[in-house]
């Protein structure tokens, strides 16, 4: 794959890459500033000196490359997954299509989805479908 293959006009085109992409900014963007946040009022409560509030949220930063990192092999495992099997994966649950038989349903999330469908959708990560 070239450059901008993660770029957002294209996780925006397959429903479930864009709910995982969500799912981790929010674990990566939400979390550590909610901790944060509450170690900024919960510290001096507890009698705990202020200075370990910063401290604190230099420890969250880590926690924020880990999410981010972590999306981009659960993207990679649906990529995979479209490439060996022709495209025949679900854009809205990432189920393997390719064993369904004659259905234009989705045997895990219940949407209609045509293999044509799914394929078309698949080509801007895999090409060669």
């Amino acid at each position: 794959m070239g450059q901008g293959q993660y770029s957002a006009s294209r996780v925006r085109k397959i429903p479930v890459l864009r709910r995982k992409m969500w799912l981790y900014l929010g674990v990566t963007l939400v979390l550590p500033f909610a901790g944060f946040a509450l170690a900024w009022f919960l510290f001096p409560r507890l009698g705990i000196d202020p200075a370990f509030t910063g401290f604190a949220g230099i420890l969250l930063i880590p926690a924020q490359a880990l999410g981010i990192l972590m999306w981009f092999p659960a993207q990679n495992r649906l990529v995979k997954l479209a490439r060996s099997n022709g495209g025949l994966v679900c854009i809205y649950c990432g189920y393997d299509l390719s064993s369904r038989l004659t259905s234009d349903v989705c045997p895990e999330c219940g949407k209609a989805i045509s293999d044509e469908e799914a394929q078309s959708a698949w080509k801007v990560f895999v090409p060669d479908v």
